[in-house]
């Protein structure tokens, strides 16, 4: 009989709020920098956005959840990509009950 390994928990995946412009393809930028692009190149006021959102994918996972949208702002069209670790509650509902 081989001895038991111990199960070594999952790492945690790096999270993320990313987002891209079509008028700028291959550009990705953090949270922060969008906002200000929105108001130095597209001329948009960060706090006073009205836009259009429709989520494009979800995916589940036990430790993690991760979104795509596809936002309209202005007449301009953005694609914003997140990434989350559960946590709490939620975490403990999707591993069972198991801190993993």
């Amino acid at each position: 009989m081989s001895p038991q390994r111990k199960k070594k928990p999952p790492e945690e995946l790096k999270e993320y709020n990313q987002w891209t412009d079509e008028s700028a393809p291959g550009e990705v930028f953090d949270h922060d920098k969008f906002m200000v692009r929105l108001k130095e190149v597209h001329g948009i006021d960060p706090k006073t956005i009205r836009g259009t959102k429709k989520m494009i994918v979800h995916l589940d996972g036990d430790t993690w959840f991760a979104s795509t949208y596809e936002w309209e702002i202005g007449g301009k069209k953005f694609t914003q990509n997140t990434r989350n670790n559960r946590r709490g509650m939620n975490r403990r509902i999707w591993t069972n009950g198991k801190e993993m």
